[in-house]
This record gives structure tokens, sequence and C-alpha cells, in this order.
């Protein structure tokens, strides 16, 4: 069973399973719904924690032997496995999929994970995970959903916004979740219950947006009217010093004049490296043939000697 955090809260609500597996790329999400199926768990008198930490030097015959441990101070415990690197290897495969075959009873087992891409979610342990319990997953939250995302964490704090202050925060702080959460709790701390005006929120959000290539392409993607949104995130690419990573699309919206940064020549696309002086960045041919001229123009003449007459 795979829900999102979203609907995490929705499920604590009406049941808790024995086996928990968190996973995703948004930290945020999955810290907050790591910590709701704890409380969850400690209501219901789960209230001793047992932790193991697959790391480089982690003996996977420690969980079959903490499954099948008692407590000595409860009846209930929350048993809770992290995996860092999302790589649980051979043995740890197998120890997985023995470990979901028989769940230890009065234990809530609590996996937790990074992000994982869909090769690994095929994994027999993946799957194994998924038959025996509920996969929660922490998608990251996109640009056009962050407004919402904003608006409902006002929400718990009594507050609310109008959509032009929803937009303007959430252009600020893009990519970084974090940070937005922090944010968020600033103007619950700076200002009272109740509407929060578009200048309050100006004068007290910081830019804390992250950007990188990936969002570049997405913002150039949209459509014109995020034109603004696509130069904010190419001056934070050019500013990371990452102009390397941009592609044809993004240096012919560059020069159509739509944004201000000027990006440099695109490098040559063969194995040389080289950036063509002529402009020529379509095809490698091209950029060979400039490579070539400016090779030559570069080279210096050859001083010829003449030859002395032969003496007869």
């Amino acid at each position: 069973m795979r829900i999102s955090a979203e609907q995490l809260q929705q499920h604590l609500a009406r049941e808790l399973k024995a086996l928990y597996a968190v996973y995703g790329d948004e930290t945020l999400l999955a810290l907050e719904a790591a910590d709701r199926i704890r409380t969850r768990a400690r209501g219901e008198g789960y209230t001793e924690r047992d932790v193991l930490t697959a790391d480089a030097g982690f003996k996977w015959r420690e969980l079959a032997f903490a499954g099948s441990s008692q407590s000595l101070f409860a009846s209930r415990r929350i048993l809770e496995l992290r995996i860092p690197t999302g790589k649980p290897g051979v043995e740890g495969s197998e120890a997985l999929q023995t470990y979901c075959e028989g769940l230890p009873p009065d234990t809530v087992t609590l996996v937790v994970l990074p992000g994982i891409d869909w090769r690994a979610q095929k994994a027999g342990w993946f799957e194994a995970l998924d038959r025996a319990g509920v996969m929660v997953e922490a998608k990251p939250v996109a640009r056009k959903a962050l407004p919402e995302w904003i608006a409902g964490r006002l929400r718990t704090q009594n507050q609310e916004a109008d959509r032009e202050t929803l937009d303007f925060i959430a252009e600020r702080v893009e990519g970084n979740l974090l940070a937005a959460h922090q944010e968020v709790q600033k103007l619950g701390l700076l200002f009272p219950a109740g509407a929060i005006a578009f200048g309050q929120a100006r004068e007290a959000v910081l830019d804390v947006a992250r950007y990188d290539v990936f969002h570049l392409g997405e913002a150039l993607l949209e459509a014109t009217c995020c034109i603004s949104r696509a130069c904010s995130t190419g001056c934070a690419v050019k500013a990371s010093r990452r102009r390397w990573c941009c592609g044809p699309s993004s240096r012919k919206f560059v020069r159509s004049g739509a944004c201000s940064t000027a990006l440099p020549p695109a490098p040559c696309r063969r194995s040389c490296g080289a950036t063509p002086r002529c402009g020529a960045t379509a095809t490698s041919s091209s950029c060979s043939k400039a490579t070539g001229a400016s090779r030559r123009s570069r080279s210096k003449p050859r001083s010829r000697t003449p030859r002395a007459p032969t003496a007869w």
C-alpha cells in the first residue's frame, strides 16, 4: 500500500499498521511523516523505541535479533531502521524480505529511506516492504502547488493571505521547503492571527529560493507569463557558476532579449571540450572547422631560408 505524505494523517486517524516505510527526496515531509507515525504509536502504548542504522559496518543479523528479542520495560515498542544510502545490498535485501515475512508482534516497524528511483522500487526488498506495510512517499512540492501548500501551513497557525501574497512567498522560498517552513513559522511569531498583508510578507520573508538548471528548463517550457521566473532562475544558475550546463534552448531564450543575463558561448560537444570562437554550436563538424580555423590563425608562418647556389 502506497500513500503520499499528505494522506498519512488521514490514514493514521483510521488505523495503525505494523510496518511503515518513509521514503522520498523532500526532507521536511519525510521528517514530519516519521514524527506523525511515532506520535500515533506512542498514543497506542508503544513507548519504547529501538533505532538501528544500516551504515557501512552494520550487521544485518541485528535486525532479526532486534525483532525476536523481548522488551524488558514495555510490552509494546517502536523498531526504527534507518538506511541512509537506500541500498541495503544483497545481505540486507534478504534480511528485509525475511523480516517482512514474519513481523514481530507488539512492534511497529518504521523504515526510513532516502529518495528511491524507479529501478530500486522494483527490487525484492522494496516490494516486500510494500506488501507487508504502508509506503509513505515524500514527494517534492511542485512550484504550482507551492502557494496552496503555504496557505495550508498558515491555516494551521490561524493565519491567511491573499493570492498575491502567497505567490510572493512562493517565489521567495521556491526549491527550499525547509526554509519555507521556517519562514511560515516566522510569520506566525511576528504577526497575530488573521490576514497577512503583502507589505508585511515583503518585509519579513527572506529570499531563500534555490534553483538549478533543471528548474531553468521547466521555467522556459512554461507560458510567457512566467518569463520573470525564468529570468530569476537563469540569474540564480549563473550566480551558482553552473553555466556550462545550459543547453541551446536556454541560450536562445537569453539571446532573444527576454532576460538580461548574458551567458557565454556553449562549450564544444566533442570530447576536446574547446570553445568555438566563431559561435558555431549546432554541430560538431562546424565546431571542428571553427577550431581548426582558430588553430591556423594562431600558427606562425614558416620562415624559408634561400638555398645557397651550388658551386661547379
